[in-house]
């Protein structure tokens, strides 16, 4: 019985690396400027499936935030409109 849950443990413990694993390279990606990344929380459990899914949700606010500063930007550059704001949570 002892060997069954060694193997449980095991497997469990492997797949939690293997998840933080997962967060761990999209974190690196995202801080290249890689704000396509994701992680898939369909495999993960417990914490691990939460920080995905935390991740996730900034990773996508960081690419809402570029988009609306290069928007931005665009308008300021092209227009000369230098009291144009940036409209970051609508």
């Amino acid at each position: 019985m002892a060997s069954l849950v060694t193997t449980t443990s095991n497997t469990g413990k492997r797949r939690s690396d293997i998840g933080r694993r997962r967060i761990l390279a999209a974190l690196r990606s995202m801080a290249k400027g890689d704000f396509s990344i994701r992680v898939s929380s369909e495999q993960l459990r417990g914490i691990e499936a939460e920080l995905a899914e935390a991740f996730n949700d900034v990773v996508m606010q960081n690419a809402q935030l570029l988009a609306e500063v290069e928007r931005v930007s665009s308008v300021v550059g092209r227009e000369g409109r230098i009291a144009e704001r940036a409209d970051l949570y609508p």
